[in-house]
């Protein structure tokens, strides 16, 4: 009895072994990496995912193996094809079937190569882990010549329920279990027994459940990044391999009756794997559709003329049909129809292929020698050509040259070509050719056209991506709405704030109303000070778990601070930063100068009263000669500690005569103050010192500079709820309407000694601590 699941063990494990030495794959960069992010708990959010038993299992692969390591996972993937194999001969026998019948469908199944992609790619594992439960569930629900038990329903429900968290596809289980419980009402004693109601009673119950599982797995395809359509909204069209949900129910029809054939002759093509074949521009031709049609009406014919005849082909052909159905025409799933052919939506057909396969060799052959040869023969040809199969998954090109060596015109294998050779260090000219032909074949490939943006950025430079991006957004029939958002990102990038806002907002206007574009657009927004605005984009993109915390992005836009409450030991810092002047510098007293932070320690030292405030310690971080634009990379490190509470950010000369335009300024600025009160700091902006004529400086045109400069900071400050000390005329009132007396005499741009006690006791005053 053991020594059938042993000998199927050892050719399973020699055929799909080189398989432990492949990378991850495809979407396995994706996957796994979501997994990895969430193995820290197993279970937490698993019930938001589109596929949670698949989910659970990527983290439990992370949690046991690693991020990085790829052999555990696809030896997992090759423990689960084993197990499927191994309930297909369960079930066979199951259904009364002979043994020897059900160890050649096993042991053919295992080594078909139309099984290489679901065990190849560690993320295509949701094929097996749908089929799986599946084929328990029969097993429980289809005891040869006898009625199932309560128990058995039970437990088949459950593994419906846990098929369905593989993949939706599962959702077919009840027309499955009846045409198990057919058969073995053919293959039983009593020809009728299994006809009567009681014999029902588990299809009955499989269907109710189903009818619950399909509402539930309809939220989930459509959080499926598997099976969701691409920017349908925008007028983009299909993702690859899927039509639209408002495709019209003809044209699904039309697309399902092209795929049938090539699903059925790809189930025993012994040669590799055809991921995206040719398909027909702009869908199949009336001929294609016609003869899809006639095959798909042929083979539902025999399979009902078997039934009649009581044939054991009827199951077989009925298994194929109703397993292959949900890949090719699914009306519970987003996916109308399948316009790109690949090898895992044909897992599930693979077992009842095989079976058919051995059913016709047990009528063609009379002789149980030929039979157990020509059996021992096939299983060792399907091998030889499966362990080729999964030796070429050991790099991710070979795959996509193979690909392009069948269909030249695959725009996806010309994509993955080029992705390949850019990221990896390749030629970059190869890259370029292949994405070129990929954006001739495929132009509303929104995926790949990003992919070639991002590329031609890097290697040309942003002007030359936008300029490409011009002239596709000028050409008929392009994805306008996509191109859009992608022309609004690289200006982003470059500093064109007003431009990229533009594109944006026309993404929007065409339908790309995503919580990608609004969050971009709140970014575009917050880097033109309109704060107020881009906290609105940001709450409505907030609920995008792959987006940043966009709510307290948006709370921090609004202008709220709470205040944070006393740390335990009574002391809360300020911190000070900016450029030289707030280090302190008085030539007429060299050695003895003050900085800000001292002074105003030494204030609070002296005003302190019992019960009355908390200790207050500040700290000098000023960088002598630093300007704006080097503090927003600074600040996460200096406001580390728990006990912050202000910060003082002060800008100076050299922010003023830099040359830097007033709104780049501003936008360094709008960085700190965003920092900060992320953080929960309150930031206190302090406003340029005037200047003194030092040499050859034209004086009065650098007051004008600085006054200008003074009054967009204040502007800025007040219309964002930020505190703004106006340093230039707290000096000013001190000094008679003279502050050039407070300034230094040899450098002309700091403060005396007498200037700075000035400045700390305003700043003393304007974060409430005390009188002058």
């Amino acid at each position: 009895m053991l020594l059938f699941p042993a000998a199927l063990a050892l050719v399973v494990w020699a055929v799909w072994s080189p398989l432990c030495r492949a990378p991850f794959l495809f979407d396995d960069h994706v996957v796994v990496e979501k997994a990895a992010v969430r193995a820290d708990g197993l279970f937490r959010g698993l019930l938001r995912e589109p596929r949670p038993l698949r989910a659970l299992t990527h983290r439990l692969d992370v949690a046991v193996f690693g991020p990085d390591d790829a052999a555990g996972p696809h030896a997992a993937n090759i423990a689960l094809h084993y197990l499927c194999a191994l309930l297909w001969f369960a079930l066979v026998r199951r259904i009364g079937r002979g043994a020897g019948e059900g160890a050649a469908a096993a042991m053919l199944f295992a080594v078909l190569p139309v099984c290489a992609e679901s065990l190849g790619v560690v993320s295509h594992r949701k094929e097996m882990l749908a089929l799986a439960p599946i084929l328990g569930a029969l097993c429980l629900v289809a005891p040869c010549g006898g009625k199932p038990k309560v128990a058995g329903t039970a437990g088949a429900v459950a593994l419906f329920a846990l098929a369905v968290g593989g993949k939706e596809t599962a959702l077919v289980l009840p027309a499955l279990a009846a045409l198990c419980i057919c058969e073995s009402a053919r293959n039983g004693d009593g020809k009728r027994d299994g006809f009567r109601p009681g014999a029902w009673f588990p299809v009955f119950a499989l269907a109710g459940a189903g009818i619950a599982l399909a509402a539930a797995s309809w939220l989930q395809v459509h959080a499926s990044m598997d099976s969701m359509p691409g920017d349908a909204a925008a007028g983009l069209g299909a993702r690859p391999g899927h039509l639209s949900p408002g495709t019209p129910l003809a044209r699904a029809a039309v697309w399902a009756a092209w795929a049938v054939p090539r699903y059925a002759v790809r189930v025993f093509s012994p040669i590799g794997h055809c991921l995206d074949p040719a398909t027909p521009e702009g869908g199949p031709g009336a001929a294609a559709a016609a003869s899809g049609f006639a095959f798909a009406a042929v083979w539902c014919g025999a399979a009902a003329f078997a039934f009649r005849r009581r044939s054991p082909f009827a199951f077989p052909l009925a298994w194929c049909a109703a397993a292959l159905a949900p890949a090719v025409f699914p009306p519970l799933l987003a996916g109308g129809g399948l316009a790109v052919l690949a090898d895992r939506y044909a897992y599930a057909d693979a077992p009842g292929a095989a079976l058919l396969a051995v059913t016709a060799a047990r009528r063609l052959l009379r002789s149980p020698r030929v039979r157990i040869a020509a059996a021992v023969a096939a299983v060792a040809a399907y091998a030889a050509f499966a362990r080729g199969a999964a030796v070429g998954y050991a790099a991710e090109d070979s795959l996509w040259e193979a690909v392009l060596r069948c269909n030249p015109r695959s725009y996806l294998a010309h994509h993955n070509l080029a992705f390949s050779a850019w990221k990896r260090g390749g030629d970059p000219e190869i890259a370029r050719r292949h994405f070129a032909e990929m954006a001739e074949i495929r132009p509303d490939f929104v995926h790949g056209l990003q992919s070639y943006v991002n590329f031609v950025s890097e290697r040309d430079g942003s002007p030359a991506a936008l300029r490409w991006l011009d002239g596709r957004m000028d050409a008929p029939g392009q994805p306008r709405a996509a191109l859009a958002k992608m022309r609004g990102a690289l200006r982003s990038a470059g500093g064109d704030f007003a431009g990229a806002e533009d594109d944006l907002r026309f993404a929007l206007s065409a339908g790309a109303d995503d919580s990608a574009v609004r969050h971009n657009l709140g970014v575009a927004l917050q880097r033109q000070l309109r704060w107020k605005e881009a906290a609105a984009q940001f709450a409505v993109s907030k609920d995008d778990p792959r987006l940043p915390d966009d709510a307290a992005l948006a709370a921090a836009l609004g202008g709220t601070w709470a205040q944070r409450p006393v740390p335990s030991n009574g002391v809360s810092r300020v911190v000070v930063v900016g450029d030289s002047v707030p280090a302190g510098y008085d030539s007429a007293n060299p050695g003895k100068s003050k900085s800000l932070a001292q002074l105003l320690n030494e204030k609070e030292r002296r005003e302190r009263r019992s019960g009355d405030r908390f200790s207050v310690r500040f700290s000098n971080r000023a960088v002598p000669g630093s300007a704006l634009h080097a503090l927003p990379e600074k600040l996460p490190v200096l406001l580390r500690p728990e006990d912050v509470r202000f910060c003082l950010v002060m800008s100076g000369h050299n922010d003023a005569f830099a040359g830097v335009p007033p709104a780049l300024l501003m936008r360094d600025m709008a960085d700190c103050i965003l920092i900060c009160r992320l953080r929960g700091v309150e930031p206190v902006v302090l406003g340029p010192i005037p200047v003194r004529s030092a040499g050859d400086r034209d004086r009065a045109a650098q007051e004008r500079t600085l006054e200008a400069w003074n009054g967009t900071l204040c502007r800025f400050c007040r219309e964002n709820g930020v505190r703004f000390l106006d340093v230039r005329d707290v000096l000013a009132s001190d000094s008679g309407g003279h502050p050039e007396r407070l300034l230094d005499r040899f450098s002309g741009n700091h403060l005396t000694e007498a200037g700075m006690s000035r400045l700390a006791a305003a700043v003393a005053d304007l974060v409430g601590l005390g009188g002058p």
